[in-house]
């Protein structure tokens, strides 16, 4: 198999942590790491399986050798890389529920959930594409929770049934 190789050279970017990483394009459209390219070229394949990371031994990610390289699952890249404790005083990547439950609680992540949900509301509420999907979800879970749940099933026919009998008596009323 021939070499993999970028089309129209390598280009430079400075990712968030300052780190400069080196990238380019495959067959014209796929971005890839220079380090992910070498891996490639190395296993002899045209892809990385998903779920893997390239890893920098000496974690210098300019420095591309192949052995300066190895092939890790992503939990054991994420472990090696963020093994002390997080931004709330646990590990995200061995407890992730606990971890994900403690950042709930988190009043600056309240007001930002709740300001993400006032703006995602304000874009779909006079939407007829957002209001029909809604009304679709509704009949949906009425339907599936009608068939597994008897309590709710019953909730449901004495609300029809008080329904009808408020229609019948406006009718009589009218009359």
């Amino acid at each position: 198999m021939d070499s993999i190789r970028f089309v129209n050279g390598e280009k430079l970017r400075i990712m968030k942590g300052g780190a400069r990483r080196w990238y380019g394009y495959i067959h014209g459209y796929r971005t890839l790491l220079r380090s992910q390219l070498v891996m490639m070229n190395f296993l002899h394949t045209n892809r990385i399986p998903k779920k893997f990371d390239v890893h920098h031994k000496d974690e210098n990610t300019e420095n591309d050798a192949i052995e300066n390289l190895e092939l890790l699952s992503r939990k054991q890249h994420n472990e090696l890389h963020h093994q002390g404790k997080g931004k709330y005083g646990i590990s995200k990547v061995g407890n992730i529920a606990t971890y994900n439950k403690i950042r709930k609680e988190d009043p600056e992540v309240k007001f930002r959930d709740a300001e993400s949900h006032k703006r995602s509301y304000e874009k779909h509420k006079n939407n007829p594409d957002s209001i029909a999907k809604q009304k679709l979800q509704q009949k949906i879970y009425i339907f599936n929770k009608r068939k597994s749940d008897p309590v709710f099933r019953e909730q449901q026919l004495e609300y029809t049934r008080a329904w009808r009998k408020r229609k019948k008596e406006e009718s009589n009323a009218l009359s």
